[in-house]
């Protein structure tokens, strides 16, 4: 039994129903979006706005993937004009990571999009659908704010505030 009376087979059941809720929206979020970079980059675009200035290092580690890997999709943004390097104030041989004004672009308009497209679709819930939908979105971030984040998601995001949508 979990701590409010269900069982942990109810829990798995909400866990998995949760995973595949995600993908289909992160899927359907990618089929109405005139997408130019694969969801990867967007996804390395997203955490350095957010993160920015970090190292390699830390964006490996918020995103879980390889440092080699990272250096790859970095050397990748960095030719497409989306992301520059520049040296660390404190330790000259270090290089920190931020968007570029193409990058902050390139950013914004996806999640204008995004946001664009998934708008008339929750505007079409009723109020109690979109209540707990607001009560959802809540939940999952406050759920995943310390998972490998350097700092959590909060008023200081704009994209995490009551007027825009995040796409992650």
């Amino acid at each position: 039994m979990n701590q409010y009376g269900g069982t942990v087979a109810d829990d798995v059941d909400l866990a998995t129903r949760l995973m595949i809720a995600s993908s289909r929206f992160v899927r359907r979020v990618r089929r109405t979006n005139r997408m130019e970079h694969s969801t990867a980059e967007w996804r390395t675009l997203s955490i350095i706005g957010q993160h920015a200035p970090l190292r390699v290092t830390d964006l490996a580690r918020i995103d879980h993937v390889s440092q080699p890997t990272v250096t790859v999709m970095v050397n990748r943004l960095v030719g497409l004009g989306l992301v520059e390097r520049s040296r660390e104030p404190h330790d000259r041989r270090a290089r920190q990571l931020s968007l570029t004004d193409q990058g902050h672009t390139a950013l914004s308009a996806l999640r204008e999009n995004a946001t664009g497209e998934l708008a008339p679709m929750i505007g079409a819930l009723s109020e109690e659908e979109r209540g707990a939908l607001d009560a959802a979105a809540d939940i999952l971030l406050r759920l995943t704010a310390h998972e490998g984040d350097l700092t959590p998601p909060g008023p200081a995001d704009p994209w995490l505030s009551a007027s825009a949508g995040a796409v992650e």
